[in-house]
């Protein structure tokens, strides 16, 4: 039997990935100018870490109903 999608999951996937975006930027314009040829790679890094792992966490906490 099929289950629904869960609301609050979604709801929460979308603060974690609006989240992931705001400290990805943060930390791209606080980076030095050294590493400024970088800053795009260092930015959807941090944006598919983040991201990523706050999916794996609701996803297998958000299972548990």
């Amino acid at each position: 039997m099929r289950r629904g999608t869960n609301p609050l999951a979604v709801l929460l996937m979308v603060v974690v990935f609006v989240a992931a975006i705001v400290v990805a930027l943060i930390v791209r314009n606080n980076l030095p100018a050294s590493v400024s040829q970088f800053k795009d790679l260092i930015f959807w890094g941090i944006v598919i870490v983040i991201g990523g792992v706050g999916g794996v966490l609701i996803g297998k906490n958000m299972n548990k109903r």
